[in-house]
């Protein structure tokens, strides 16, 4: 999907590079971290990664979000996703599709839990009226069905 809407040029740092030096830079941090929510540890700490977070959600374009939801990052993947959710981006449903499979392993420390979870299994954690944030972007029920019926086949075809 996002190879056909952008030429296929994901690269990053190139002079042809569809991602902005700001949001490049960020992205570099971001993808040396594992993913951490806005609260960590004990003392509800505030992260150096949730803040590049909040500065890649506020400042990067919708097209740039889309590109890094296919970044080599689970990481980088998953906050991009979490961004365009946020923002109620008409490109999430269809995002969320094309990452069923994605079954790169995503480490997260949220609270004083850290643990492993698919990628997939994140994005649909996003989007899950009950799961993270509660003004992002929703399944609707005709959603749901899709993606249950998706899961089922595909589970159904191994």
């Amino acid at each position: 999907y996002n190879q056909l809407l952008f030429g296929g040029n994901l690269s990053f740092g190139q002079s042809s590079d569809p991602l902005r030096p700001h949001i490049v830079k960020l992205v570099r941090e971001m993808e040396k971290d594992i993913y951490k929510s806005s609260a960590v540890g004990f003392a509800a700490s505030r992260t150096d990664q949730w803040e590049r977070f909040v500065q890649i959600r506020k400042l990067a374009t919708e097209q740039e979000l889309i590109i890094l939801t296919d970044h080599d990052s689970p990481t980088v993947r998953s906050y991009a996703f979490q961004a365009l959710a946020e923002r109620k981006s008409s490109s999430t449903f269809e995002i969320l599709l094309d990452h069923l499979t994605d079954t790169a392993q995503l480490q997260t420390f949220q609270g004083y839990l850290m643990s492993s979870q698919t990628v997939a299994d994140f994005f649909l954690h996003v989007v899950n009226p009950q799961y993270i944030s509660i003004d992002a972007y929703k399944l609707s029920q005709e959603e749901m069905k899709i993606v249950d019926d998706l899961l089922r086949n595909k589970n159904n075809t191994r």
